[in-house]
């Protein structure tokens, strides 16, 4: 037999044997209401019916005496000490009885088999005073004690039983219960190895008896094979059986024939991978997956255990679980749970691999003792990573994509995870264009709801509504991330974990954060923003001034903005709240309030990237404070940059609805990422009594959704300009009408088959605006367009969605000082200052109704040799809305248009 087997096996025991854990349960608590709760095991003994003498008092020094409990969910150091008064108790007296000195003494006549037998001890297990936390972090626990119970459990043999036992590579149980469990490819040696001892001396394992002849194993099934003197599990061909089998022997043992004790042997139906196999996993198209390896075994959805060299699952693998002791990298395919038990190793999942095209990947959870990272594919609309949940030791990193196509921004392959649960650095990444999607996120909770947390969360970018953010001590909002939380509780200050280093938790907010509430010791600096609700800010340490602004949604007068246990009033920064004061609460709590509000500007509620498509969406403003109205005059201007959507303002101005417009192959009109901007005016000019980051707020739009094929253009369109000169327009939409800045073209539409429907619009009213002057009668009618925006911007002029010409804003022969429309009230004047490009050029000006709209001048400045004129109007007439216009050289072009009020 294998001698080297035998020692290992001998070791075993002995290390069994010196083992330091114990088995204790609680028979008295440590004070009214407490918990002890004590994870121990047994100290494990082998004896003999030779061994009569064994003393369990000479055990003492097996028995830790410093150890760990845990109180109150925290963990505490714990002293043991025996009870002089109290010896060992034997389970079954009649096969082994203890006396009060702790010598074991074995009825032989009673062993005729293997038996199992506990002696057990009271201990009194002692808490110092001071060595945990009481509650909170300001008060400490006193002295306490309780009496426990240590337990060793024996095995007892009748003296010179042969074994048939599994050899080193494999755990053999204390009590020599023998039995291995393998893969389909793994190999179990057994050995036959004999209990003996002499009087006075513990039981040990020796060699296998040179009395022992002729060892004959027998199997209860044909599981395995017989290779040798022992069992081999591993099969030859892909039929492998699974399943239990007992496996004994027989020896010739002074002359007789001797049965040795069984042992089991249990085959899984998973895959050993020890990196000396070769585990390539192929896909053949109309093909079961399969492996090309040494064995030859099928393992599609089958379990595998990585025992040897790191794994990687590719090439459309489709297999079950994976339990690893070294790293799991899974680039395309299908696979169970996975499973990393060292630290050092870590589980990667990558749908990017250089010159492979992109497959779906589709994990189930993943158990990490180290880190993990996931990642999905940079191809435009590539392959998706779909993951289970995650609960890792290490730091866990997720990252999605965006990318180019024809020109276009897009969201490249989807990630989607379930739960995560780290007790290291989450850290998130999207682009403008996210498409990751999670579950709930959590850090590890400590002993103590008011400790600072050990995890971290770090979203380095990207836009991401999240549940409640739990147990992360940490949190990082970099500039390019704007997150949506529901509740934040970072901790307190304090020791953490109830050790003795201290640790401050913290929140650092460079992009955008909107919470439901936020718990946290400090704020640290950065200039990001931070929206919560009313009294929903409380900081518990020692934070200076952060420069991160704090916007309160609908903070009226005397609501609280924020608490915090250091008078601090300028610890955020709060545009529109004009007054705060702290008040002390007398628990040296500080509470800080409204004394009044001033409106500052505008917040576009959207950031990032917003995808458009052809159904549109809304985007929203918020005033700055959010409470605050909108100032008398003043009003939101909505504008794109590019001719791909149409901007449909809400009557207050404060949301717009945004839809892509055209028919190119992708919705843009030769264009594509386009900036929305919401600005504020007043009486035509730049509203400038505002803080300049609120004046105007924008965001990005990126097109999605193309369009179907253009249909035919079934319409003919005249326009006449200005001269009077009439330019028929290309049926394919490509014609560019030049029309002076503020001034208005008629033109005729007609179409030789009857349409019921007639829909004319401008891609961006800011740029063009419409008017009718015959309504549609199914084959013609009489329009205007009017050239409202900047020199040289551009505009497509739409019907039932076809393009029949671009309009293009050319210079006028004039420059206005108002071009933006206004609100008059009824007697309110108005002056406004016109500059003509040529002063000797004829010039007058009026409105549309001079009755609703009057018009005066100084007799004096007319003519203007300078060229430059100063024209008034005042409101006569309440509810209406007139068109204010000038007249040079005999061509009328419109200013800007008043609306009256009361």
């Amino acid at each position: 037999m294998n001698k080297k087997v035998s020692k290992a096996l001998a070791a075993v025991l002995s290390a069994a044997m010196a083992a330091s854990a114990f088995a204790m349960s609680t028979s008295a608590s440590f004070a009214a209401g407490s918990d002890v709760q004590f994870s121990v095991k047994d100290i494990p003994l082998t004896l003999t019916t030779m061994s009569d003498n064994y003393n369990l008092s000479s055990l003492s020094s097996l028995i830790n005496t410093s150890v760990t409990a845990k109180k109150d969910t925290q963990s505490v150091p714990v002293t043991l000490a025996p009870i002089a008064n109290e010896g060992w108790v034997s389970s079954n007296t009649n096969i082994a009885e203890v006396t009060s000195a702790g010598v074991v003494n074995v009825n032989e006549k009673y062993v005729t088999s293997r038996q199992t037998v506990t002696f057990t001890r009271k201990y009194q297990a002692s808490i110092a005073a001071d060595a945990y936390e009481n509650g909170t972090h300001n008060e400490k626990g006193g002295k306490d004690t309780a009496v426990v119970t240590v337990r060793i459990v024996t095995a007892i043999y009748p003296n010179g039983t042969a074994l048939v036992l599994p050899d080193g590579s494999y755990t053999a149980t204390s009590d020599l219960n023998s039995n291995a469990t393998v893969s389909i490819n793994q190999d179990a040696d057994f050995s036959i190895y004999q209990v003996s001892a002499t009087a006075g001396n513990a039981a040990s394992i020796g060699n296998i008896d040179a009395n022992l002849k002729d060892v004959k194993y027998s199997l209860s099934n044909n599981l395995t094979t017989i290779n040798g003197t022992g069992i081999a599990a591993k099969q030859p061909t892909n039929n492998v059986k699974t399943g239990s089998a007992t496996v004994s022997a027989t020896a010739t043992f002074n002359g007789e024939d001797v049965e040795i004790q069984s042992a089991s042997l249990t085959v899984d139906d998973t895959y050993l991978f020890d990196g000396g196999d070769s585990l390539k996993v192929v896909k053949n198209y109309g093909e079961d997956t399969r492996t090309e390896s040494a064995e030859g075994y099928n393992i599609t959805g089958m379990d595998i255990i990585v025992d040897g060299a790191a794994l990687t699952v590719g090439q459309g693998a489709v297999l079950g679980n994976i339990t690893s002791k070294n790293s799991v990298t899974v680039t395309d395919g299908t696979t169970g749970d996975i499973e990393v038990t060292n630290s050092s190793a870590g589980v990667i999942i990558k749908n990017d691999v250089a010159g492979v095209e992109d497959q779906p990947v589709t994990v189930g959870d993943i158990t990490a003792a180290g880190d993990v990272t996931i990642e999905g594919s940079t191809e435009a609309n590539g392959a998706p990573v779909t993951i289970g949940n995650v609960d890792a030791d290490g730091d866990v990193t997720v990252t999605s994509h965006e990318t180019m196509t024809n020109g276009q921004k897009v969201g490249a392959g989807e990630v989607t995870v379930g739960n995560i649960t780290t007790e290291g650095t989450l850290k998130l990444s999207a682009d403008s264009i996210n498409t990751m999607t999670l579950g709930n996120l959590s850090g590890v909770k400590g002993y103590y709801d008011d400790c600072p947390y050990v995890a971290k969360l770090d979203v380095t970018k990207g836009t991401f509504d999240l549940n409640d953010v739990l147990y992360f001590g940490s949190i990082t909002i970099d500039d390019e991330a704007n997150v949506t939380v529901g509740d934040i509780d970072t901790g307190t200050a304090g020791t953490a974990d109830g050790g003795s280093t201290s640790v401050t938790s913290s929140l650092q907010v460079g992009g955008r954060l909107t919470a439901d509430s936020i718990k946290v010791a400090t704020v640290n600096q950065d200039n990001g923003t931070i929206i919560v609700p009313v009294n929903s800010v409380e900081v518990t340490g020692d934070t200076s001034a952060t420069g991160t602004t704090l916007l309160v949604k609908d903070a009226k007068v005397g609501d609280v903005l924020y608490t915090s246990t250091e008078k601090n009033d300028n610890m955020f920064v709060m545009p529109g709240v004009t007054a705060l004061e702290g008040t002390d609460s007398g628990k040296n709590v500080y509470t800080y309030t409204v004394t009044g509000l001033e409106f500052r500007g505008v917040l576009m509620e959207q950031t990032g990237t917003v995808e458009v498509g052809t159904a549109g969406t809304t985007l929203n403003v918020v005033k700055i404070p959010f409470t605050t109205n909108l100032p008398e005059g003043v009003s939101v201007v909505w504008e794109a940059d590019k001719d791909s959507v149409t901007l449909t303002p809400s009557a207050d101005g404060l949301s717009c609805t945004v839809a892509a417009t055209g028919y190119t192959e992708n919705n843009l009109n030769g264009s594509n990422d386009v900036t929305v901007t919401a600005s504020l005016y007043k009486d035509g000019k730049p509203y400038s009594e505002l803080d300049s980051q609120y004046a105007s707020t924008s965001v990005d739009l990126t097109l999605t959704n193309a369009a179907p094929e253009a249909p035919a253009n079934p319409f003919a369109v005249v326009v006449t300009n200005a001269e009077g000169e009439e330019i028929t327009c290309a049926a394919d939409g490509s014609t560019v009408i030049t029309v002076p800045q503020s001034m208005a073209f008629n033109f005729a539409i007609s179409s030789e088959e009857t349409i019921d429907s007639f829909d004319y619009t401008v891609g961006n009213g800011s740029i063009g605006g419409t008017n009718t002057n015959t309504v549609w009668n199914g084959t013609s009618g009489q329009y205007q367009i009017y050239a409202a925006g900047a020199v040289g911007a551009q505009t497509g002029v739409y019907v039932n969605g076809i393009k029949i010409f671009t309009l293009e804003v050319a210079d006028r022969p004039f420059e206005s000082d108002t071009t933006i429309n206004m609100d008059l009230k009824v007697g309110q004047k108005y002056q406004f200052e016109i500059t003509l490009d040529d002063p000797a050029a004829p010039f007058t000006f009026l409105t549309a109704d001079g009755a609703a709209l009057s018009t005066s001048y100084n007799p004096d400045t007319y003519p203007a040799e300078n060229g430059k004129y100063y024209c008034s109007v005042t409101a006569q007439q309440a509810g209406r809305d007139i068109g204010v216009y000038c007249e040079i050289d005999g061509k009328t072009y419109k200013i800007f248009t008043a609306h009256t009020i009361a």
